[in-house]
């Protein structure tokens, strides 16, 4: 997603001046970014499109977790913007300098520490848990347009909010996230632009003009965004959670491979087990998994220092995937169609057709136990699976066959467990790699 939007896979590079989050690791990220979602109900597609591109124009997606140092009165304050939407302060009376806490305050309070964050207000700056979770309750809780129903004794004033209401009727007293139910519902552009004014800042007086402070980069962020989320209105019902993909581990790199689309064939020379790009040119599934295997440290055949040539037929039983391996590297974990795979898990099947054999595995990428789908690595033949029908694009799979790919398929499909021969899950073990 951070590549999507920006380009690169960097976060907290900084745009100025050096970012202050002293835990600077997508895992963390992601996870702090997901707890907060379910916290404050930021559950559809279309709540997290919408708050991931205020992120864009307000913190550089991921660049700061401060207010840099500019013209604005208010990066020069005590409580300057902070956190990913910049929870800012109040101005003081003089209209001198944003150091009256206000939000800082009413944060502290909602968490149960009133002088928290005005006695350390840069904890919103370095301490990720907070960076995130205060951007959370502004969109949830503490942001929230007005319902400009009161009596303003100016009749300028009553006609700009009478202006409001009938121009946002679904999004008057509203909070953020709310607004952004109201742009789905209404599909118009109009509900993400109020929503961006009540963020930003929102004058009476002001009506369509003038845009939200960096509105280019708010559009910018929607639009990437909903093409990172697939987004469709009539299917998207949210529950996606953001991904963290180990970017240096074995199984990052075995899909990167698969992802390549190296074409199908089922090679009996030299290249099967040879380390190198002509090895790769072609491949057939056991050849992927010995492969991974080898990467792992635990399939290596150490006279020639190369995975070690294998077919499923090998992978019938416990006992002869680790005759193959000459290790007990191997543990046979589940074949119950019950059974729950996990990252790095090994799938097998296969059997005699009377006048040969016939079987296939792969790599388990993920498992997704809400919606039951397993993501596969492996590289497939002409016929595809028993049950292509599942691998779909929406799915995160990729469709294509003769060739190596990501699938997605139901833990219990007629590809997986339920599939004839079915040997079950293997799990690696005692590898020195990262996974």
């Amino acid at each position: 997603m951070v590549k999507t939007i920006k380009g690169r896979e960097v976060i907290w590079e900084g745009l100025k001046e050096s970012c202050q989050v002293e835990d600077k690791t997508f895992k963390s990220l992601t996870f702090e970014l997901n707890k907060m979602f379910r916290k404050y109900n930021i559950n559809k597609c279309i709540q997290k499109i919408t708050f991931l591109a205020q992120v864009n124009a307000e913190t550089g997606f991921f660049s700061i977790s401060h207010e840099e140092l500019s013209k604005y009165l208010s990066s020069k304050s005590k409580y300057k913007g902070r956190g990913l939407i910049q929870l800012t302060g109040n101005l003081n009376k003089a209209k001198t300098s944003y150091d009256e806490p206000g939000p800082y305050k009413e944060y502290g309070i909602y968490i149960g520490d009133e002088n928290k964050f005005i006695n350390n207000p840069n904890l919103i700056a370095t301490n990720l848990h907070y960076t995130v979770d205060s951007s959370g309750w502004e969109w949830s809780v503490s942001k929230r347009a007005l319902t400009y129903t009161k009596d303003y004794k100016n009749a300028s004033k009553n006609a700009d909010a009478k202006w409001k209401q009938e121009t946002f009727p679904k999004g008057v007293g509203k909070t953020l996230n709310e607004i952004a139910l109201a742009y789905e519902e209404t599909g118009e552009e109009k509900y993400f632009w109020f929503q961006s004014k009540i963020l930003n800042g929102y004058s009476l007086s002001d009506r369509n003009s003038p845009d939200p402070h960096g509105w280019s980069k708010r559009k910018e962020g929607l639009r990437k965004l909903k093409q990172w989320f697939k987004y469709d209105k009539n299917i998207c019902n949210g529950e996606k959670e953001l991904e963290y993909e180990e970017e240096d581990g074995v199984l990052a790199k075995m899909k990167k491979i698969v992802d390549k689309h190296y074409k199908y064939k089922q090679e009996t020379n030299k290249y099967r087990t040879e380390v190198s790009d002509k090895g790769l040119e072609f491949m057939d599934c056991s050849e992927l998994v010995s492969r991974y295997l080898y990467e792992l440290g635990i399939g290596i055949n150490k006279t020639k220092n190369e995975p070690i040539y294998m077919t499923t037929a090998d992978m019938t039983t416990e006992k002869a995937f680790r005759n193959k391996l000459g290790n007990e590297n191997i543990d046979l974990v589940g074949k119950e169609e019950s059974f729950k795979p996990q990252r790095g898990d090994i799938f097998a099947w296969g059997y005699s057709t009377g006048s040969g054999w016939s079987g296939h595995t792969g790599i388990v990428y993920k498992y997704d136990e809400k919606k039951d789908l397993v993501t596969i690595l492996e590289a497939i033949g002409k016929k595809g699976s028993a049950d292509e029908s599942q691998n779909t694009v929406s799915n995160g799979g990729f469709p294509g066959t003769r060739q190596t790919r990501t699938a997605v398929f139901k833990r219990t499909s007629k590809a997986l467990v339920n599939h004839k021969g079915w040997f079950g899950y293997y799990r690696p073990k005692n590898y020195t790699k990262k996974l």
